[in-house]
């Protein structure tokens, strides 16, 4: 809490301030209610009374005679006040939480966006969406609470006062059972929270189980399993009820018991003053108020430290995954500027992952600049892991990748990866225009060139002929439209940037013939202008390159122009040849 604290002084020395003024105004509040009830009653043991006898004190000072419409007047004034301070202090703890939730998000976000693509691979989508739209708000909720216990707590300390300066042995007896009170409930501080902890870890299962299966509507309607889907939803969701109830089970617990020992202490009280000679009833009067005020002041705070235990867990996720990101930060590295003249060289190229077997090891070849390279071989054979490194998204942990001769991590990355056109098997649209598909948060892509960029993409005309064109709108990851029209969407986005280096991976995997001829033929009309690689299993789909490169395991097993490896009867890439000639 101290760490999300910083950069909150000013809040909090305002709320504390608001907390004394309005604690002051109270009291000076009750202190006129002790005259008004002795002028009514005719009494005068008032007049001993240290907080009334200042009130009057000051009145005579500055002329004033104070009759009964005064004393109500300068009641409703100093309550009216009070609210005022009240309301302004509150208002700011709001503010507060409003910008700490503003803020965690916009930081947890583009953290995110900014961070190594490792870190990101290792964490759940359903978990970090809950992380920036719930714990982002659940820990301001943290700083407000705060805020109010402040508030709170300063009001409660300025009443205590008003009531010892009215009578030490009641304020004394009620200030006294407030903390036996306290001191039986810290039980409950404590299960709430380790509830708290459980309900949030259950929220974020059920968070990522209704995403997941959501996003795999299709599937399971295909596969008719609704009913198994249906059955794990409802346990999340049973857990979350669970979880919740018994929360508030032990927040009733609290709330529950402190108004009727409030009122029962009134009644001993009253029993216990009533029977003193002396009795000013517009003391008891002035007591009972501060006892009700007091004990409701208990009361916000024991439920302000609930309410902070409760939505801790929320605030310690945020600041974890602040670190964790600050940790992960993907910098900017490399100054010189990008350029691309003769090859791109992997030279005894290897990658593994922390702790596991290399999925590359001792790799070594080169793309020359306009050719078209071709990397084939089994799954997990290490294709991907290919273009991961060119596109730096890791780097190797063994060899060099170099451009020119030039290692390549001395390029400026931004720069570079503006020049490394990628398109994945796994199409991402947004759920929006087909121009603004195209132009994807690049503002300087002008209309001119996303209608260029779609006509070498061959998705131009069959963009004209739908009913609002470029202004279509796509659906949720392009829904409504084909795996092909989705393909060649994100074929003309990356184009429309002119890479000079373009990636597919297993782009054509998934599409029909028609498609994967368009596909080919944008491929050919860029030949020679565009370096390409490609990644694929289809025979189809690396007929015409200039280079084939053959992956095992992490290895090259082969390596050579396609006419040179047809010829070897031992050939990895002559029996993918075979294979998809006898499936033609």
């Amino acid at each position: 809490m101290r760490r999300a604290f910083r950069g909150y002084e000013k809040t909090f020395a305002v709320t504390t301030l608001g907390g004394v003024l309005g604690g002051v105004l109270g009291g000076i509040g009750i202190g006129t209610i002790i005259p008004l009830f002795s002028y009514f009653s005719n009494q005068s043991s008032f007049a001993g009374n240290r907080i009334s006898k200042l009130i009057l004190g000051a009145f005579t000072a500055i002329g004033i005679e104070p009759n009964v419409v005064f004393l109500v007047s300068l009641i409703m004034a100093t309550f009216i006040a009070k609210a005022a301070v009240v309301f302004w202090a509150n208002r700011y703890g709001e503010k507060m939480a409003a910008d700490y939730e503003e803020s965690a998000r916009g930081y947890i976000f583009g953290g995110l966006m900014r961070s190594r693509w490792g870190y990101l691979l290792q964490q759940k989508t359903g978990h970090l969406q809950r992380l920036i739209m719930d714990d982002a708000s659940y820990a301001g909720l943290v700083l407000y609470y705060a805020s109010a216990l402040i508030l709170f707590g300063v009001s409660l300390v300025t009443y205590l006062a008003v009531a010892f300066a009215i009578s030490v042995k009641i304020t004394a007896l009620t200030f006294a059972l407030g903390g036996i009170l306290f001191f039986l409930l810290r039980r409950v501080f404590s299960e709430t929270q380790r509830l708290s902890h459980a309900l949030i870890a259950a929220e974020k299962e059920a968070n990522q189980y209704v995403g997941e299966n959501l996003s795999g509507g299709k599937v399971i309607k295909s596969l008719s399993v609704q009913p198994g889907v249906i059955g794990g939803a409802e346990g999340e969701f049973r857990t979350l009820r669970k979880w919740r109830m018994n929360i508030v089970w032990y927040k009733l617990i609290a709330g529950a018991f402190t108004e009727p020992v409030s009122f029962a202490l009134i009644g001993v009280i009253f029993i216990f003053s009533y029977r003193i000679s002396g009795f000013d009833f517009g003391s008891f009067a002035a007591i009972i108020y501060l006892i009700q005020k007091i004990f409701a002041y208990v009361q916000s705070l024991q439920s302000n430290i609930q309410s902070i235990y409760r939505y801790l867990p929320s605030l310690k996720a945020v600041l974890r995954v602040r670190d964790e990101i600050a940790e992960n930060d993907e910098r900017e590295s490399g100054t010189v500027p990008f350029s691309f003249d003769n090859a791109i060289e992997f030279s005894k190229v290897t990658f593994g992952y922390a702790g596991s077997k290399p999925l590359l090891n001792d790799v070594s070849f080169a793309i020359q600049k306009g050719s078209q390279t071709a990397i084939i071989g089994p799954s997990g054979s290490g294709k991907t892991t290919v273009a991961d490194l060119l596109m730096r998204l890791f780097s190797p942990t063994g060899g060099a990748i170099m451009v020119d001769g030039i290692g390549i991590d001395t390029f400026s990355l931004s720069e570079w990866r503006k020049n490394v056109g990628y398109v994945s098997q796994e199409t991402f649209l947004l759920n929006d225009t087909i121009r603004n598909n195209i132009k994807f948060y690049d503002a300087t892509i002008s209309d001119e060139r996303v209608r260029e960029s779609a006509r070498i993409a061959n998705i131009l005309e069959t963009i004209e002929e739908l009913p609002h064109g470029f202004e279509t709108v796509v659906g949720e990851r392009g829904v409504k439209l084909s795996g092909g029209q989705r393909q060649r969407i994100a074929l003309a986005r990356v184009l429309a940037r002119t890479p000079a280096v373009l990636v597919l991976d297993e782009a054509t995997s998934a599409l029909d013939a028609e498609s994967e001829a368009l596909i080919q033929k944008t491929l050919d009309s860029i030949r020679g202008t565009v370096t390409i690689l490609f990644i694929a299993h289809r025979i189809s789909t690396i007929q015409n390159a200039d280079w084939i490169l053959a992956l095992d395991k992490g290895a090259v097993i082969e390596q050579g122009a396609p006419a040179h490896l047809l010829k070897d009867k031992d050939s990895y890439f002559r029996k993918m040849s075979l294979i998809g000639e006898a499936e033609a």
